[in-house]
């Protein structure tokens, strides 16, 4: 068995040759074996071990005699020893946690805290295979994807599992082969807990028709881990394909995510909610875990929103807002603790300048640039105007003498709207904005430059026909918008 654990630490890369190892040790049969074999590869593999114990202040008499169990086990096995008083119950009660979990919490935040202070590599901890098999059944029947029916992985981060290529059986069998005693947890026997329930009599029920039960729902969760592994790997490849992700939002292309498998359309979605819940903590500092928050549910929901119409939204915890946009899903967050940023603006400009002008908006920093030329000879056909205009969506050239009073930037305003030809059709920008598929948040920010007859130019993206330059214009108005950069900002 003991070549077997070492064996299993070499394939899963769990420490390098001279690593200083964090042992969990409670003083049960399970950490006693952990720490037994870590010590007899010190000198084969030059690693360090240290031990941790944790005194819950739960059961009295019996964790003091852990305590003193444990501390004269380093001192017999030669390992520097740590042990820490927690006050679980109370822990519990203020962060509304089980027992359970707050112990845990307790556990893991000391022996990460001694990995630091004595710069060690990893932290080892001693769930063997139905410790697995145990953790597989509770996702079961809790409700789980296929990460909850991974169960607990040989290594993750820094913590390290080096035992669960052992049953409890082999456990005990080595600690019975050289002779080491351990103490019993009293409160493993008490049902009152949903795991014990499930170690002694699930497990036995489940061994009584496969004697091998335990074994088989190890291979099975590393099984799911393999190819869990490889869902993630194509995940995150198609994410990058369909996703684009902004200051506060994101933004899932419909047509692109339709193009996958129905698992990993789930899975994209999975990953966004779980990207905008992270940058949601990012920018309030937030630290609770982002996946602890979405269920299968969450996700269902989110798939039903994009193949539903456009306009819907749905609300999901933490603050997260869905909305279906025209072709897209868009995912950000509500917050009532910001103040609103008004997008409107306006600015007059007088015409009759000489040389060049610039106006430069607040509060997003965008300038617009205005220059009057004289044409020193006319156009003399619209082939020659074509090869003259430019093409660049934010740089324009209108009829100078047509523009009527002075001009006006500002956000749009229900009355305004667009000429469309030369016959005067005329479209309100509202409608505008709905026909070309213009997100409803977008539209308050697309500055309009206007005379008194109307829309000069629906910046980036239409000018009014009534201004375009012809083969009679003599004056141009050349007006180029700029805007601030804000994608390298979002990138």
């Amino acid at each position: 068995m003991y070549h077997r654990v070492k064996k299993y630490c070499k394939q899963h890369k769990m420490f390098e040759r001279g690593s200083k190892i964090i042992v969990g040790v409670s003083g049960g049969p399970d950490s006693v074996c952990l720490l037994d074999m870590l010590c007899r590869m010190r000198e084969e593999e030059e690693i360090q071990v240290l031990a941790v114990h944790i005194h819950h202040g739960l059961r009295g008499a019996f964790a003091d005699r852990d305590e003193e169990f444990t501390k004269e086990l380093c001192e017999r096995l030669r390992v520097p020893y740590y042990c820490f008083h927690e006050n679980v119950n109370e822990r519990a009660k203020r962060e509304k946690l089980s027992e359970e979990e707050a112990g845990r919490l307790c556990r893991y935040e000391r022996m990460e805290q001694v990995r630091k202070e004595t710069d060690a590599n990893v932290i080892a901890v001693a769930h063997h295979e139905n410790d697995q098999a145990e953790t597989v059944l509770f996702h079961l029947v809790r409700g789980s994807g296929l990460e909850g029916l991974c169960g607990i992985l040989p290594k993750r981060d820094r913590i390290i599992r080096p035992l669960l290529c052992l049953t409890r059986e082999e456990v005990l069998f080595y600690l019975t082969k050289r002779n080491l005693s351990y103490q019993i947890d009293e409160t493993n026997e008490e049902m009152i807990y949903t795991r014990n329930k499930i170690r002694n009599q699930w497990i036995p029920m489940l061994k009584e028709v496969n004697e091998e039960a335990v074994s088989h729902i190890g291979t099975t969760a590393r099984l799911l881990q393999g190819a869990t592994e490889f869902l993630k790997e194509t995940c995150d490849k198609y994410y990058i394909q369909c996703v684009k992700e902004e200051k506060r939002k994101i933004i899932i292309e419909e047509e692109k995510i339709k193009q996958y498998h129905w698992y990993m359309q789930l899975e994209v979605l999975r990953k966004a909610f779980i990207r905008i819940l992270e940058m949601k903590q990012k920018k309030q500092g937030g630290k609770e875990e982002a996946k602890k928050n979405i269920k299968s549910i969450h996700i269902e929901s989110l798939k039903e929103l994009l193949e539903g119409e456009t306009g819907r939204e749905i609300h999901l915890p933490k603050g997260i807002v869905a909305k279906k946009v025209y072709q897209s899903l868009q995912l950000t967050w509500e917050d009532q603790n910001e103040v609103p940023n008004s997008n409107s603006f306006s600015y007059e400009i007088e015409l009759g300048f000489q040389g060049q002008k610039e106006v430069i908006i607040e509060p997003s920093g965008d300038r617009i640039r205005l220059e009057i030329q004289d044409i020193s000879q006319e156009f003399s056909s619209q082939e020659k105007i074509a090869q003259i205009i430019s093409k660049d969506t934010y740089k324009k050239m209108f009829d100078y003498d047509k523009i009527k009073g002075g001009l006006q930037l500002r956000t749009r305003k229900s009355q305004d709207k667009l000429t469309l030809n030369e016959e005067g059709m005329k479209k309100s920008l509202k409608r505008y904005f709905i026909d070309e598929k213009i997100p409803r948040e977008e539209r308050e920010k697309v500055p309009v430059l206007l005379d008194e007859q109307g829309v000069v130019w629906l910046i980036g993206y239409r000018i009014g026909a009534q201004y375009k330059v012809d083969t009679t214009t003599r004056r141009i108005l050349l007006v180029e918008y700029e805007k601030k950069i804000k994608e390298k900002e979002n990138g």
